[in-house]
């Protein structure tokens, strides 16, 4: 007899991690819009933050382990059997870990991350616009969409169900 665990593991942001802008969103005038649309950058769609990214595809890596390496998948769920419970739970504990540390690093880099995005911004900008005032609104706008310092103290989340008990097969 062999007893199955239903378990999801999920790696997560709760901030934005690209950006792709609707300018009407961002309440700027019209000529500021049209310049923007003019050149295409609505399209645009830089990270707002390379750390955050590569915290995240490094957990993901994590995710992807445990379910590739433990989990029996049907459609979207993923299983885990008895002989891998104790492996699978440990990397989950693993995987939480990883994410609390991430946390705690994130923390400190928002700053520079905050930096480099200002810089971003600039370069993206700067050459779409002849006019200074127009370029510091569209500029301000962009500055706006990056995480706040105290959304930034936390982002990632690990959002675990089971494993649960699920169904028993066999004999």
């Amino acid at each position: 007899m062999t007893t199955h665990y239903l378990l999801s593991c999920s790696v997560s942001a709760n901030v934005r991690q690209s950006v792709k802008i609707k300018f009407d969103d961002l309440k700027l005038p019209q000529s500021v819009i049209e310049t923007l649309e003019k050149n295409n950058t609505v399209s645009l769609r830089p990270n707002l933050s390379n750390a955050l990214k590569g915290k995240l595809d490094s957990l993901r890596v994590m995710q992807r382990e445990l379910y590739d390496g433990y989990c029996i998948h049907y459609n979207d769920c993923h299983f885990v059997t008895a002989s891998y419970f104790e492996c699978a739970n440990e990397l989950i504990k693993n995987i939480r870990k990883e994410a609390d540390a991430a946390n705690d690093e994130l923390k400190d880099l928002w700053e520079s991350e905050f930096q480099n995005w200002k810089e971003t911004a600039e370069g993206i900008l700067r050459p779409l616009f002849k006019d200074g005032a127009e370029f510091q609104l569209a500029y301000e706008a962009y500055l706006r969409i990056f995480p706040t310092q105290a959304e930034y103290k936390a982002p990632i989340r690990v959002s675990v169900l089971g494993p649960l008990p699920g169904i028993v097969t066999g004999k």
